[in-house]
């Protein structure tokens, strides 16, 4: 969780797996709170445990308003992912 002026305005996920590659996941920010550079300190954040954590890989599935963030931090696009519902 993050926080901004006494606000909890962000939050993220970092999964570690057994071959020792981090996951970033539900990378969010308040939608009153954007444009403050806060998802990119939150992403910076995450990605400080990753390689503190010795990560050689490190994911993430990005929406179309968080992908420029990402690529920004040198994120490459890999594929896409599709979504179905039950």
């Amino acid at each position: 969780m993050g926080r901004h002026n006494d606000h909890y305005v962000s939050c993220g996920i970092l999964f570690l797996d057994s071959n020792n590659d981090s996951g970033l996941h539900m990378i969010g920010l308040r939608r009153d709170f954007r444009g403050l550079g806060l998802g990119k300190a939150m992403t910076a954040h995450l990605l400080h445990h990753a390689v503190k954590n010795k990560s050689e890989e490190i994911h993430l599935v990005a929406s179309k308003l968080g992908a420029p963030i990402y690529h920004k931090l040198g994120f490459q696009n890999r594929g896409y992912l599709k979504s179905y519902t039950i």
